[in-house]
């Protein structure tokens, strides 16, 4: 019949091609010797299923493609990913948070998405995830996505969740992002510690309407922020490289080194602190913009090693104590 669905396999040098009878809907995977098997999520039928929580058990243990075509996909429960794929969601297609996803009031935190243990060089393109910030227990929120070490996120849609909307793993990358937080609560993006610390942490042309970047813990290591558009900043503990940002709300920088601030944007205050054991050395602060004031301290037992401010501008200035900093083409008023 024209519109049934029409299965074939051909068998040639070990290479099996699978096929529908719509043109559009054609593709070949190679379950022996290929890079990438692909299988196709498809709520009208028309692929190997029509929920995307058995596409992962279609793969072979090395992973491959998820294909999610156009329709939005309700979840009851946790996706969790553990092999390697490369995740692409064709224009149209929408995941969906309708329950709690089966946590129970003991669970201190769930994912919608969770990356985990096998899925290290997992590429996920173009996710939309739509939370529901009525759906939690007490104080324990439902996550959006968590991605495991060495996984990127290109171009997601990631909107309405009550708890953190996207946890970031060391070696991780959010690009091109558009991020709307839950207006209950949440931060958009935090940082878990797991994978290596030479890797650091990425984000790239990301715009997060609401909710704030929590880069707290990050053990040393790096942090780039490139191009990101948002609320406010707290990063502490990194070696962070900030450029082009522009955030309407505060940034506090914490416990920094061998760090650089650069040509961004901030309508609040900017802070960078270091309290007690912590240190700030080796700072740049460089072509900025600051609507509210630029403050550099150290407590008691806080210590604070070089840093270079150059061409700001800020409605005031102050420093405390008057140590390690040096000072050109500033303007304070």
């Amino acid at each position: 019949p024209a519109n049934s669905l029409l299965l074939y396999e051909v068998f040639t040098n070990a290479t099996i091609v699978v096929g529908y009878n719509f043109p559009t809907r054609v593709f070949a995977s190679n379950a022996f010797n290929s890079a990438e098997v692909e299988v196709v999520v498809d709520a009208a039928g028309y692929g190997h299923t029509t929920d995307p929580l058995q596409a992962l058990s279609y793969l072979p243990s090395s992973g491959g493609k998820i294909r999610i075509r156009p329709g939005t996909y309700t979840f009851t429960s946790q996706w969790t990913i553990n092999k390697k794929i490369n995740l692409e969601f064709e224009p149209g297609a929408n995941f969906v948070m309708t329950s709690d996803l089966g946590y129970s009031a003991n669970f201190s935190s769930g994912y919608f998405i969770n990356l985990v243990a096998g899925s290290e060089g997992s590429i996920l393109n173009n996710v939309k995830l739509t939370g529901n910030d009525t759906l939690f227990y007490g104080a324990y929120y439902i996550f959006g996505v968590r991605l495991n070490p060495k996984v990127s996120l290109i171009n997601p849609d990631i909107r309405d969740f009550r708890g953190q909307g996207i946890v970031m793993c060391l070696g991780s990358l959010i690009q091109n992002g558009f991020i709307k937080q839950s207006t209950i609560g949440g931060f958009s993006v935090t940082l878990n510690t797991t994978g290596t610390v030479t890797d650091g942490y990425t984000i790239i042309g990301t715009t997060i309407e609401t909710g704030g970047l929590s880069l707290f813990n990050s053990v040393g290591a790096s942090v780039q922020l490139t191009n990101i558009t948002g609320v406010s900043l707290a990063c502490s503990g990194a070696k962070a490289q900030i450029t082009g940002c522009a955030f309407s709300g505060d940034i506090t920088l914490s416990n920094l080194t061998n760090s650089n601030i650069s040509n961004c944007y901030n309508g609040g205050t900017m802070t960078l602190q270091a309290a007690v054991t912590q240190v700030l050395d080796n700072i740049s602060v460089t072509g900025n913009v600051v609507v509210g004031a630029l403050n550099i301290y150290n407590s008691s037992g806080g210590t604070r090693g070089p840093i270079m401010l150059t061409g700001n501008k800020a409605a005031s200035f102050s420093v405390e104590p008057l140590v390690n900093q040096k000072e050109a083409g500033n303007s304070w008023n």
